[in-house]
């Protein structure tokens, strides 16, 4: 009797073991750090072709009540983390965003938020793409889901709110037919969400996304002391027929009083009455 009293002992012990085992799951969380579409814009410079969100260089991941994982993008060769002996059921993931700011710190840009549902003895996968800017750390950002009035338009085709097609949300910008004539769109003037600095060792990063039913050109430029100075040009860009991104990275340093920028559209040639331009999802950052 006394022989099987430990053999009894280690079954029961085994069973445990088996059934805690398949309690737990691992998760692997794979996120897109690039927020480009699968298709290159079609750029006549080169100034704006760099295809990330700026410079992010920090992931940090938050499961549940576990303690934070920073993952360095910078020297990481995939933007995947797999965490495992997860209990299984519900669980928050929260994946955030950084890079280096005007005190050459990490700020927050991006993160996202999902609940996943852990299963005991399984990998699940949770994709992080669609990711939610954080305002305290942008200087201006608008996806028009609020429509128009923070923006000034006019020329012979100017530009209005959108509910046809949007890169993000459900609202963008669209111009009038261009008929070989220009628009042009820009934020009133000093709409800053914070005070853009007039130094920093870091380069700020304007993005948008555009795309245009013809053959059409969009200059981007900076706007000095409300317009009474010269508007400085960065970059010139010819939209797909599909949206895609455009970033135009500039120094403050060189610059003074910037106070705002401005999208110039015109057609290149004679061009049908349903050519027209759309805009969406403009940062500063």
């Amino acid at each position: 009797m006394r022989i099987f009293i430990p053999i009894i002992l280690f079954l029961l012990i085994a069973c445990d073991d088996i059934n805690n085992h398949e309690k737990l799951g691992s998760l692997t969380i794979a996120f897109n750090t690039s927020l480009i579409d699968s298709q290159p814009s079609n750029s006549l410079n080169r100034l704006e072709n760099s295809e990330s969100i700026a410079p992010i260089n920090l992931a940090v991941i938050k499961i549940g009540d576990n303690s934070p994982i920073n993952i360095n993008l910078t020297s990481s060769i995939t933007n995947a983390y797999t965490a495992t002996n997860l209990p299984s059921g519900p669980t928050q993931v929260i994946v955030e965003l950084y890079s280096k700011g005007v005190l050459n710190i990490d700020e927050l840009r991006f993160s996202q938020t999902q609940t996943v549902v852990i299963e005991g003895g399984q990998t699940v996968t949770a994709q992080f793409n669609n990711w939610i800017p954080d305002l305290s750390n942008m200087y201006f950002y608008d996806s028009f889901e609020e429509g128009g009035s923070n923006w000034i338009t006019g020329s012979s085709n100017p530009f209005a709110v959108a509910s046809d097609d949007a890169r993000h949300g459900i609202l963008s910008v669209v111009s009038g037919p261009m008929n070989n004539g220009l628009s042009y769109l820009r934020p009133i003037d000093d709409i800053w969400l914070n005070p853009l600095p007039s130094t920093s060792p870091q380069t700020i990063s304007i993005v948008y996304y555009s795309k245009s039913t013809c053959t059409l050109d969009i200059t981007f430029g900076l706007r000095i002391n409300s317009g009474n100075s010269p508007p400085v040009e960065l970059n010139t860009h010819r939209p797909a027929s599909f949206w895609t991104r455009t970033e135009v990275q500039f120094s403050p340093n060189a610059l003074a009083n910037i106070t705002g920028f401005y999208f110039d559209v015109s057609a290149g040639a004679a061009t049908s009455d349903n050519c027209v331009c759309y805009i969406d999802y403009v940062q500063v950052y």
